[in-house]
């Protein structure tokens, strides 16, 4: 279920971040996130779920600011 491939994504970023490739991948996995919500609200404004937004936050916290890539939606 969701809650089942939430966890398997986090625990696969946090396994990323000990590789040379870390931030390539957390932009990669923003990215891969914002397409899975595009996908469930398009063409509309997006509905986002408590755990999209946890895993938003948590990924742009632990991005570093610099050439990374936020997560933005159009309004």
């Amino acid at each position: 279920g969701l809650m089942t491939d939430l966890l398997k994504l986090i625990l696969g970023v946090l396994a990323s971040l000990f590789k040379s490739r870390a931030k390539l991948e957390a932009e990669n996995l923003v990215l891969r996130q914002q397409i899975n919500v595009l996908r469930r609200w398009a063409p509309k404004r997006p509905h986002l779920k408590n755990t999209d937004r946890f895993l938003f936050v948590w990924l742009y916290r632990g991005v570093p600011s610099e050439n990374s890539i936020r997560p933005r939606f159009a309004s």
